[in-house]
């Protein structure tokens, strides 16, 4: 889970950026921020925000593209070294509107509320190269009370020699839907007979566009509630390069 793999990030209270040499090919830089913030003085409420995720060094319009997939639409064209700093802004700004009513009523009435710590925590990264194409998933998991947080994965493809987004259009031919909702749908069964996690809840799996690519093959993510129930988690469902290769572009 997210949550666990960066509560060692806690400790620190600044965005950080390191070039790093990524499987893809890819020269990039990964900014992180981890920041917890009460909800008010003398509170033991809090939000937590921990985020860390790759962007190109040369690719402004790729770079745009990411942020608003991670962050937002609000942050695809905002200055790199404040778009961290305004969405954790933002975030807390919009934590203390939704809670601060609470606590003072919890306050007065002496009653404790379990749902004033909020957690969000944010990962994104590329993957390596397959078909002409680079893939990259933003990993996210937010709390903001109740029964539980919930789980997501989105996944964006670019061609690697121009940088451009790449949807299902781009990727497979005209009139594929059908094929591709009846593999999907195989796939699926097999997975929930597999895994026993229940049923789905739709009789037709349709491709999402939420996808990935690898050497594997095409590998389509959905996530909780979309098809299944939560207690299925996220789905995900790698169709091979010889089961689709006649509907590749």
């Amino acid at each position: 889970m997210i949550m666990k793999r960066y509560l060692s990030f806690l400790i620190a209270g600044c965005a950080v950026a390191f070039i790093s040499s990524c499987s893809c090919n890819l020269k990039t830089s990964t900014f992180e921020r981890a920041q917890t913030t009460a909800l008010a003085d003398g509170s033991d409420a809090s939000m937590t925000i921990v985020i860390s995720y790759e962007l190109p060094d040369r690719n402004r319009e790729m770079s745009e593209e990411i942020n608003e997939k991670v962050l937002g639409s609000k942050y695809g064209k905002m200055n790199q070294s404040d778009i961290l700093d305004n969405y954790i802004d933002d975030r807390t700004a919009e934590y203390r509107e939704a809670n601060l009513p609470l606590l003072k009523m919890s306050q007065e009435s002496g009653e404790p509320y379990a749902s004033l710590n909020w957690e969000e925590y944010i990962t994104g990264s590329f993957s390596p190269e397959s078909h002409g194409t680079v893939s990259y998933t933003i990993e996210r998991y937010v709390y903001t009370g109740g029964a539980h947080g919930m789980s997501s994965e989105t996944a964006i493809n670019f061609n690697r020699r121009t940088g451009e987004e790449i949807d299902e259009d781009d990727f497979f031919t005209d009139g594929s839907e059908s094929q591709l909702s009846s593999l999907l749908t195989q796939k699926a069964s097999e997975y929930m007979k597999n895994s026993g996690n229940g049923s789905l809840f739709v009789d037709k799996v349709e491709p999402n566009d939420n996808f990935r690519v690898s050497d594997e093959g095409v590998t389509y993510i959905y996530n909780p509630y979309e098809i299944a129930p939560y207690s299925s988690g996220i789905i995900k469902l790698t169709l091979k390069w010889s089961e689709i290769e006649n509907i590749l572009k």
